[in-house]
Order: structure tokens, then sequence, then C-alpha cells
């Protein structure tokens, strides 16, 4: 019934037949990629769950220091203005995929919370994100991962146009999240590294004359192309203003990925433009944007 459902309502939407296209289009290419595939070379990356090792005591820190964080954000959200509110479309993605965050701070349980953030980058629901479910959906058969290795080889054939005297290495990311996508020559590449290097570079040059730049980002996500941004920075401020579910997932990966840099998460002190020269890292939730001011 609930096919049935989806059918008549991408129907009505005008949509069946682009839906159809879309759901045959990569077994298509399966196929097609079975007698002929350039991106053989490509191994797609689909890890199992970790348990985090709640006996890393940085680790364990960073985790209590963005629980607490959350649980704050949480609770000032309700008093918000409603035009900071998550739209319905991502309060359902909320609701459904970060619930493990959310029944952390409801039932007091770090444990909970800490998994998803040690398994986002790999979450089998999607998270709005990663890529993860692309890679989850079409790994399993023969024809999925012959249509995942050609999607990782053409992007990489078009990375490769913008930058042809560029080592491959430099698409790598750190995998803290657990997270999913590719193994080329040696390096783990995910599906979005191709664009987040591209645009990542050009705005990381863009800032390179700056001492010490400050970087806003509007909705940073899980902060994967924020540290293809600042990775060649020395000195910057980045600020993070996000809901509070994404927040978390870009504070968990930004701080493990800088582990020498300040920073500076909701609640831990009351923010104010005069820190910029006190932080390298600052997270705070979509409300508090009125708190930056002008330039």
């Amino acid at each position: 019934m609930s096919i049935i459902k989806k059918i008549k309502k991408v129907y009505l939407q005008n949509r069946l037949y682009s839906s159809i296209l879309n759901v045959i289009k990569p077994y298509f290419f399966g196929v097609f990629h079975l007698f002929y595939n350039p991106g053989k070379k490509i191994s797609i990356h689909n890890p199992l769950p970790i348990i985090p090792d709640s006996k890393d005591n940085k680790e364990s820190e960073i985790v209590r220091r963005i629980f607490e964080s959350f649980s704050k954000m949480k609770r000032d959200q309700k008093d918000a203005n409603k035009i900071y509110f998550p739209s319905s479309l991502w309060q359902s993605q909320i609701d459904i995929s970060f619930s493990y965050l959310n029944k952390g701070i409801k039932n007091n349980d770090i444990e909970t919370f800490h998994y998803f953030l040690a398994n986002f980058g790999s979450w089998p629901k999607y998270t709005g994100v990663t890529h993860s479910t692309l890679i989850h959906k079409y790994h399993k058969s023969l024809m999925g991962r012959r249509y995942l290795q050609n999607r990782f080889y053409n992007n990489m054939n078009v990375w490769k146009w913008f930058n042809e005297k560029k080592d491959i290495s430099l698409l790598s990311c750190p995998q803290y999240g657990n997270q999913s996508g590719s193994i080329i020559d040696g390096h783990f590449i995910g599906f979005g590294s191709f664009f987040n290097e591209i645009y990542g570079s050009l705005l990381s040059e863009l800032l390179s004359e700056i001492e010490a730049p400050i970087i806003t980002e509007l909705g940073g996500g899980c902060g994967i192309w924020s540290y293809f941004i600042l990775r060649k920075l020395k000195n910057f401020c980045y600020l993070d203003l996000d809901l509070p579910e994404t927040l978390c997932l870009a504070a968990y990966y930004l701080m493990k990925t800088f582990p020498d840099k300040k920073v500076l998460l909701y609640g831990e002190d009351q923010f104010s433009t005069d820190l910029y020269n006190k932080y390298d890292l600052i997270f705070l939730p979509n409300y508090e944007i009125e708190k930056i001011k002008n330039k």
C-alpha cells in the first residue's frame, strides 16, 4: 500500500516519469558496467558501525562538552523566534535520522548520543548531510557496486579537469564519524570530496592573504566542506551557525580533526564578537545569528 501511495503522490506532482527513471538508471548503468568498468580499481567503503571507546579520555571529553551544549541549545530553542525553527521537512528529518541525539538528552544517555556521533558518516538513515544512504543502498549487489564505482570515477575525472596538476591525495578527508565513501589509490575519498575540494580550495586561496580571517558559515552541515576550506589556513576563527542537531556533527568532526584549536561551544561562554580573537572554532545555534553584528 505504501508503494501505491508513493506512486499516486509522484503522479499528482508530475514526477512519475523522472521518479521511475531515477529508480531504473542505477541498475541500467550497473548492468552496463558489468561489461565495461573503468572504475574497477575503486573500492567502495561502507564500514560497519563502531562502538566508541568510552575509556578514551579525549574522545569522552569532546562528547561530554557537545552533549551539554546540545542540551542547552534544545532548551533555549523553545524560547527562540519561530523564524529560526526547522522547516517541516527538516523537522521530519530530525525526528527520524537524528533521534539518537534527542533520545540521548531526553534520557540523559550519553552513550546513545556518542554512538550516533561516532557513526553519523555511515548512518543507514538519510541525515541530509552525508551520502551514506547512497552507499548503503547500492553496495550490496554487484550491479550496485559497479554503479557506485563509476559514479566515483566520473566525479574524479571532472575533478581532474579542474585540477590537472593536483595529487589525488588532496581529495582525502578525515574519517571521524565512521565515514562511508571509497578507497582510491590507497586514500579514503568521500562522495562529496570532489566538489568540496574544488570549492574549499578556491575559498581558502581567497582567504590566504588575510592574516587571521573570520569565516562564518550558515549551515555548516557535518563540517567536511569546512575542513577543505580550513586545512591550509594557519590562523583563523571559524564560526558555524546551524540547527542544533547538525551543529553537533560539525563540532564533533572539526574538534577531532583540529585537536589543537581552541573551541567554544554554545553555553560554555557568553558569546560576543570579542571572542573571535580568543577561539579558533565557535559553534552556535542558528538563533544566535543576531549577536554576530555587522561586518
